[in-house]
């Protein structure tokens, strides 16, 4: 789904107040959500953007980051969504990102969080989107058991 303009808002602010310089994004659909976490990255800053496919990516992705002037801080990988971020963890990047965000292919969200948890640092930040569809329900209510969260909903 596309991302609202208070979601993109939000991941700015979240990303700004932690002074996030290394971020992930799974789940790039059109690009709108990594340009909103790119804008607020220091000019040295990174953002891994993961999606399935680069289907969007010529004709949205591109000529959004550009037109921002973002498209240097960003990373595009596409493929196995689960696959790159394990071959993060394999390369040894556990633990160096200050934020990721994931809104990929809902039936792997258990998976992107758990490898997520490998990736992002003590005291990052991992949003999740579209927690409030229902077939997401035990996914969420997996995360409130095992792990202290808030969780926000709009």
């Amino acid at each position: 789904m596309l991302i609202s303009s208070i979601e993109m808002q939000l991941l700015s602010n979240l990303c700004y107040a932690i002074n996030a310089r290394r971020t992930l994004a799974i789940g790039t659909y059109t690009g709108y959500s990594a340009l909103s976490i790119a804008e607020v990255l220091p000019s040295d800053g990174r953002l891994v953007a993961v999606n399935q496919t680069d289907e969007y990516l010529k004709d949205y992705c591109l000529p959004a980051w550009k037109k921002a002037g973002v498209e240097s801080k960003i990373d595009f990988r596409h493929g196995s969504d689960v696959q790159i971020l394990q071959n993060l963890i394999d390369n040894g990047e556990s633990e160096t990102f200050d934020f990721a965000l994931i809104d990929g292919e809902k039936e792997n969200y258990s998976k992107y969080y758990e490898l997520c948890l490998k990736l992002v640092r003590p005291r990052g930040i991992i949003a999740i989107d579209n927690v409030s569809l229902f077939y997401l329900r035990a996914h969420v209510l997996c995360i409130r058991i095992h792990l202290k969260s808030t969780f926000m909903t709009n």
